[in-house]
């Protein structure tokens, strides 16, 4: 179609697109990636790019109208799919000013002035439009701006799957208030320190007369630092429907800032280059590296020892503070793959409960890796297939655990940290947390077991009186603080029922569970099917009777079978009722569900009258049984 159209035309419309102030910076993007496609790849544009090049002047509306007439069924089904593949992105990310804490958190090292300047100007984005326009246009009249494109800067948008940042690529979730606001503050903060970076290194080496090469690889390091790295070709498709990845790009600028981006070529080496580019870089990376452990350090040094630091590389909570139940990590995401990487390494992991150390497959180690770093729909999907969460938490289709999911999957990630605080630590921790979730820095809160408490209080005791912890006591020093302090004998002990009974308990709760399922399908094939058809089950059929007696294994085989004989033998007679077959699909449903809850409180009415008591057996003999 550029056939058509003379160079000085095509330089005209990329001009009127350039200088438009109509336009929001991702509106310009998506009139350049319009333009593109009519001229030089003679396909129709997606409907927001057309909408931006309407409204740059270049197309009318009548004409804008027309094309969108004529765009194929398949166009549309395929713009909408990304749209929706990307809403719990958008939703999970929103309503906070993450940038600052995540993508740009290494750039704090480098440079203090143009990370505060980044992050002020993304709050003024957030709250503001028309501040927004304004300094997206500011950037665009730097003297180095059209350099920085030319050589790989990637200047980011709020609405492209391509050119955008994958957390705001649905058009969609935008019309929800907030969101837009979260998309504006986060994007101009971004950008600002992305160009920032590339601005600052070429004035502070301008006088090295950087060649060409050089250039690019500052534009490459500029988009690494603030965690736009470059995705493998294999995966740059699948991820503009958000198929596989939570933020990959993120993930890949982790990876490539310390490998790719620090370690010179094997031809640099040898011709000895200097690279001042990758000087900057090397000096962020140390003056990063010595922060997190010069602070971490000091926290651990605490003489109140309210907080303290997990050293050992092998546990889930490497490097983080811990305050009670709540961890904070400020390694700007490279704890879990520095972690990671040390248990595939040794094959073992540490139990944050009991601080043992013990063997673990490396299959299991990199799968719940990959499982925390999958997008919302590819994570619930292999949820689903594995039964359970990278956390190794029971995944449970109830409707408790499916709004649970919902929520955990859809609410905006600062909401859900500072609602955990709250639930498990109060207002007081809440207000504290609170600041450092909204700017994306890492934050947990959940309940202890009692063994991590018991475990906190023997390390509080260790470092107390001989400044190590626990585990680093040998034999002689943990009897004499156990001597000392003859609590921790009974807090062990009591920490010991609570874990076995915690054990049991699921087990307990599982084999009802798997009871209930056997239940099912033995049933008439009639009654399951008229069951299923309305999504109901017999639910579970637990061994438990009473306040703390079980069932013993043969009477609990015999209640299974007179429950199969009940159901069987009542729930013909309802479904084949001719006043049955008159009901409303609802109606029938719930004339269901109330068989199946009475045909089951009929037979635990039986059972408890019927059983003896060398029917029963107590919880330290079912837990001998067991």
């Amino acid at each position: 179609m550029q056939d058509k159209f003379g160079k000085d035309s095509i330089d005209a419309a990329y001009d009127t697109i350039t200088t438009s102030t109509l336009l929001t910076e991702g509106e310009q993007i998506n009139a350049y990636e319009g333009l593109e496609k009519l001229l030089f790849d003679g396909i129709i544009p997606a409907k927001h790019e057309l909408m931006a090049l309407q409204k740059a002047g270049l197309l009318s509306k009548e004409a804008t109208a027309q094309i969108l007439k004529n765009r194929k069924l398949s166009q549309r089904i395929i713009d909408g799919l990304k749209d929706i593949s990307f809403a719990p992105w958008s939703l999970l990310t929103s309503f906070d000013m993450s940038m600052g804490g995540r993508q740009g958190w290494r750039v704090l090292f480098r440079s203090p002035t143009l990370w505060l300047q980044g992050v002020a100007r993304g709050y003024r984005a957030f709250a503001s439009e028309k501040y927004y326009n304004y300094i997206e246009l500011k950037r665009k009249t730097h003297p180095l701006y059209a350099e920085a494109i030319k050589r790989g800067v990637e200047e980011t948008q709020i609405d492209s799957a391509t050119r955008g940042e994958e957390m705001f690529a649905s058009n969609m979730i935008q019309k929800i208030p907030g969101i837009r606001a979260s998309a504006r503050g986060f994007i101009t903060g971004v950008n600002e320190l992305r160009f920032g970076w590339y601005f600052r290194g070429r004035e502070l080496s301008e006088g090295l007369g950087q060649p060409t090469i050089e250039q690019k690889r500052l534009a490459t390091f500029a988009n690494d630092i603030t965690g736009r790295g470059k995705l493998p070709k294999a995966l740059q498709k699948l991820q503009e429907f958000g198929l596989i990845f939570f933020a990959p790009r993120l993930f890949m600028s982790l990876v490539r800032v310390p490998t790719v981006d620090l370690i010179p070529s094997g031809k640099e080496m040898k011709l000895r280059q200097y690279s001042p580019a990758r000087k900057m870089l090397a000096g962020t990376l140390v003056k990063f590296l010595a922060f997190t452990l010069a602070t971490l350090y000091l926290l651990d040094r605490d003489d109140k020892d309210k907080i303290d630091v997990e050293w050992s590389p092998l546990s889930t909570d490497f490097l983080k503070v811990r305050h009670k139940k709540t961890r904070i990590d400020i390694t700007g995401g490279y704890q879990p793959l520095l972690r990671t990487i040390v248990q595939l390494a040794a094959g073992k992991r540490k139990s944050t409960e009991s601080g043992r150390v013990y063997d673990a497959h490396r299959t299991e180690i990199i799968s719940r890796f990959l499982q925390s770093k999958l997008s919302p729909h590819a994570g619930l999907a292999v949820d689903l297939w594995k039964g359970e969460t990278f956390l190794g938490k029971k995944f449970k289709l109830s409707p408790a655990g499916v709004s649970e999911q919902v929520y955990e999957r859809l609410a905006p990630l600062f909401i859900q940290d500072v609602i955990d605080a709250i639930r498990f630590q109060g207002l007081g921790t809440a207000g504290v947390i609170a600041p450092l979730a909204w700017h994306g820095v890492g934050v947990q809160t959940y309940n202890p077991t009692l063994t991590q408490e018991v475990r906190s209080y023997k390390d509080r005791r260790a470092k107390e009186y001989f400044g190590v912890s626990w585990d680093e006591l040998g034999p002689e020093g943990q009897k004499a603080i156990k001597d000392y302090f003859p609590d921790i004998a009974v807090r062990e002990a009591e920490a010991k029922i609570d874990r076995e009974d915690y054990d049991f308990i699921g087990k307990i709760l599982e084999e009802a569970d798997q009871t209930g399922r056997k239940v099912m399908k033995q049933l008439d094939g009639n009654i399951r099917q008229e069951l299923e058809k309305y999504v109901l089950d017999v639910g579970n059929i637990g061994r438990k009777v009473g306040s703390d007696w079980y069932l013993n294994d043969s009477r609990y085989k015999q209640y299974q079978k007179e429950m199969t004989q009940l159901f069987n033998t009542y729930m013909p007679k309802l479904i084949n009722s001719y006043e049955y077959k008159q009901l409303s699909p609802q109606e029938k449903r719930a004339i269901l569900k109330e068989a199946v809850d009475e045909i089951k409180k009929y037979a635990r009415m039986k059972l408890t009258t019927e059983a003896t008591y060398s029917d029963l057996r107590n919880r330290e003999q079912t837990k001998g049984r067991r």
